[in-house]
């Protein structure tokens, strides 16, 4: 992790002696990678979750409550019962109490999956990034899955929803304000999608003619602006299946409106750590690495949410 973040851990050695010190010990082990592969297989995989905690968190941490429980726990989550109604009553009367939870869920986890191979030669020549590359772009394809799956049961979640909560059709920034409005009885506004999905807002005519000095010097200094009639605008992290940079990870189509100041809207479990398993190559000795994952999602309250595809 001091290698991935660029920092270092240990007082007396910079940044740059802790990398040395991770190519080092991988170059050693990799020396008898049939007798060592236990130990690199165990480095990889606690990295693997270090670096899926950091990824997950950073990218979910205002619409997600995210857990992390062992192999064959549950977690369950409770589930409000609608408004709160609060009473106001003279000083030493009884207030009536009423319950604001009618009931438990559980994001029930299923096993995601990610591959990953190294060269023979590497292994030979006891190239250290060969696996410390691994890390990254295992919990690269996990993360991109977990994503792809809160935003699949967003949608289905929605289906449910009011008419109020969500709008399909041409882009329009009084349909957001419309949708907006809607999920503003529940908190406030939060818009979140895409890079792409949130520049339909700052493309906008209407939004362009109500752009200050400042917001101009900011949209051309950063390439985006954070803020939208007083609703913060929160990027999703989104990337491509391959190589070939066709098909997006996310629908760069869907902006969510979430409720701030409520309970988060999505629910995501990770239940136990990732499982590594390997396999090597009968015929060109690569050695191919399996990680498991066994991730839950679950999104409540719908009445509250809102949901614009743009069409």
């Amino acid at each position: 992790m001091d290698v991935r973040n660029h920092t270092s851990s240990v007082k007396e050695q910079t940044p740059e002696q802790r990398k040395q010190e991770m190519v080092e010990l991988f170059s050693v082990l990799l020396k008898d990678y049939d007798r060592n592969k236990v130990e690199i297989n165990a480095i990889i995989k606690e990295n693997v979750n270090e670096v899926l905690k950091v990824k997950v968190g950073d990218a979910l941490d205002i619409i997600a409550d995210v857990s992390y429980v062992g192999h064959g726990e549950k977690k369950e989550y409770n589930v409000r019962n609608g408004k709160l109604k609060v009473e106001y009553v003279a000083l030493g009367s009884e207030i009536r109490r009423q319950k604001i939870y009618k009931g438990k869920v559980t994001a029930q986890p299923q096993a995601i999956g990610a591959a990953i191979y190294a060269e023979l030669d590497d292994i030979l020549a006891g190239r250290a990034e060969a696996f410390t590359e691994m890390i990254d772009e295992i919990a690269d394809a996990i993360h991109a899955e977990v994503m792809k799956t809160i935003q699949s049961t967003f949608v289905t979640a929605m289906s449910t929803a009011p008419t109020a909560n969500k709008y399909t059709g041409a882009f329009s920034l009084a349909q957001l304000r419309s949708v907006a409005n809607t999920v503003a009885a529940y908190g406030r506004p939060v818009i979140v999608g895409t890079a792409a999905g949130l520049s339909n807002i700052t493309a906008d005519s209407g939004f362009k003619a109500a752009m200050s000095d400042s917001m101009k010097d900011s949209f051309n200094r950063d390439g985006f602006i954070g803020v939208w009639e007083g609703k913060a605008l929160v990027q999703l992290p989104n990337t491509f299946v391959d190589e070939t940079n066709t098909e997006w990870v996310l629908d760069n189509n869907l902006i969510y409106v979430l409720p701030v100041g409520t309970d988060k809207p999505v629910k995501v479990v990770f239940e136990g750590d990732s499982v590594l398993l390997e396999q090597q190559s009968f015929e060109d000795g690569s050695v191919t690495k399996k990680t498991l994952q066994k991730v839950g999602v679950n999104v409540l309250q719908a009445h509250n949410l809102g949901l614009v595809t743009i069409s």
